[in-house]
């Protein structure tokens, strides 16, 4: 039996930003006390703390998606829109690949993620990942496109997926429903 991973991933741009570990301050120097006083209560010395970095990796990992254990109430403001969802096919050396390019718009330009759902399969399992909206505000409010890209693999099946883009304040858009055929 095959073994069959299907993978999507959406193109996705890391910013990383750097800033300089704090300089350590020196400790006060401590004053004298009378001798008759009580013993003065030990001082703290302040310390450099490193930052914690942040590391990109190019090689996508495969998780399930979570499920959120509560909807976000909507905030005030306009979700955004799906527009339409085209499915594009190419064959590389690895096999068949699916971009999808959706594209929407967001009047308040605050879209923030890419909620993907498997609605049906013909394959063994399938699993899919939420992803981030990289596109600058006044783009999204003119209209604007993202492309997932989905990776065949082998094995002849199809994927309907449900793709829902939810902004910073918790709106949600419609959903769009499409199918991958691959084969």
């Amino acid at each position: 039996m095959k073994k069959t991973t299907w993978l999507l991933i959406v193109a996705l741009i890391v910013v990383v930003s750097c800033q300089a570990a704090p300089t350590p301050t020196p400790a006060p120097t401590p004053t004298p006390l009378p001798t008759n006083s009580p013993t003065p209560l030990p001082t703290s010395t302040p310390t450099a703390t490193p930052l914690p970095t942040s590391t990109a990796t190019t090689v996508p990992t495969m998780t399930p998606t979570l499920q959120p254990t509560a909807t976000p109430t909507p905030g005030p403001g306009t979700p955004p829109v799906v527009q339409s969802v085209d499915v594009r096919y190419a064959t590389t050396a690895s096999g068949k690949i699916a971009s999808q390019v959706i594209t929407f718009q967001d009047a308040d330009g605050d879209a923030a993620t890419v909620h993907y759902e498997v609605v049906s399969t013909t394959a063994k399992s399938v699993y899919v990942n939420d992803g981030p909206v990289n596109v600058s505000s006044s783009s999204q409010k003119s209209g604007a496109a993202i492309i997932g890209t989905w990776t065949c693999g082998t094995g002849n099946y199809e994927v309907t997926l449900r793709v829902t883009i939810i902004d910073q304040k918790g709106n949600a858009s419609n959903p769009m429903q499409y199918t991958i055929r691959c084969d």
